[in-house]
């Protein structure tokens, strides 16, 4: 089945109307949203974005924290009246997993994600946290080494 997510124009006897995230309208018929669960973020006044933020090892993620939440605190975008959260989400191989809770207005569904990555981002940069990536494992074959006699 399709799945649509959008901002609803309008609603009319036999279908709605959504404006999708690129701005494209999609004419939904309404009989089979009768009998869909539907998710509504512009119910409340304010929905929560979490992300994942990877971090080494050898980070202070108590350092880390407050820098994070300074500047997500001072972006217009997050509510200042909710709490923003960041607590280690797990270790894994090569990293620390820190989730990163930040509240909006629903009008910012869509960009709130990526501008709280961004601002993460930044934040580790200018801080001098290295965001790791992942090891590889690379072999390298030599194809000129073969060896002939006489030479």
């Amino acid at each position: 089945s399709d799945e649509f997510e959008g901002i609803v124009e309008k609603i009319n006897l036999l279908n709605t109307t959504i404006r999708g995230q690129r701005n494209e309208l999609i004419v939904l018929p309404n009989s089979p949203l009768f009998n869909t669960n539907l998710q509504n973020f512009s119910a409340k006044d304010a929905y929560r974005i979490d992300i994942t933020v990877g971090v080494e090892y050898r980070s202070d993620v108590h350092k880390l924290r407050p820098l994070l939440k300074t500047a997500i605190s001072e972006n217009k975008m997050f509510l200042d009246y909710r709490p923003i959260v960041i607590e280690i989400e797990e270790f894994t191989q090569d990293r620390i997993n820190l989730t990163v809770r930040a509240f909006s207005k629903p009008r910012n569904y869509w960009d709130a994600p990526l501008i709280l990555r961004g601002i993460c981002k930044d934040v580790m940069e200018a801080n001098g946290f290295k965001i790791p990536v992942a090891p590889r494992e690379i072999k390298i074959i030599n194809s000129n080494d073969e060896r002939t006699e006489g030479n």
